[in-house]
Order: C-alpha cells, then structure tokens, then sequence
C-alpha cells in the first residue's frame, strides 16, 4: 500500500510537470542566482505558483548547482502553501531520498499537519 503511494505521487508530481511545459519558455535563461532570486522574491510576496515556476525552472537546469539543496526545500514549501499537497509529499519524498541526512525527515511533519496553516 506504501508503495502505491510512492507510485501516485510520482505519477502525479510527472503529470503536473508536463502540464507545465509549453511551447514558450516562461523562465528566461538567466544565471542561476537571478532565478533563485525571483523565486524568492514570489515567495515573499505569496505568488507561490510563480515561485513554483522559478523554482521548478531552477531544479530543472541546475539539478546539482549551488542551490539544489535550498530549491527543493523552497519547492516543498510553495507546494505546500499552494495547496498542492500531493505535490508537496512527492518533493518531501523525492528530498529524503536525495539527502540522506536523516535530520532532514522531520519534513514529513508538513504533511501530517495540513491544517496547520489553514490549508487542507
């Protein structure tokens, strides 16, 4: 039953991935640091779908860059504030299994709380 979870929230994090492809870049191709610096600045401003966008972008063209570490624990948090809840749980699972720094499990708390924050 576990794994069918991992199954369906990778399935759905793929979906909502291709769903977000077009045929216009909506990212330019600008250093990593100014895109890094975008999404931030959309996450401070609460436009968390366009700091998902920036931050997705990020992770895309510089999966093992400067920045890795920070982007997908900025993604989990945007999914999160988002409502994307599945989404969120796929990047948590996605950051386990990427850093194995078992401190970094405490994540999972994110999704045993939704309503935490007023979302769920």
């Amino acid at each position: 039953m576990t794994r069918m979870k991992y199954l369906v929230a990778a399935a759905t994090l793929s979906l909502a991935l291709a769903g977000c492809s077009s045929s216009k870049d909506e990212v330019p191709d600008n250093p990593p640091s100014e895109i890094y610096a975008t999404a931030q600045q959309k996450l401070q401003d609460g436009n968390f779908k366009a700091a998902i966008t920036q931050l997705e972008a990020l992770d895309n063209r510089y999966p093992f860059g400067p920045y890795s570490q920070q982007v997908q624990l900025d993604l989990i948090y945007a999914y999160y504030k988002n409502a994307d809840l599945p989404l969120a749980q796929a990047a948590i699972d996605r950051f386990m299994r990427l850093q194995s720094d078992s401190s970094k499990h405490r994540l999972r708390t994110l999704h045993a709380w939704p309503d935490r924050h007023g979302v769920g």
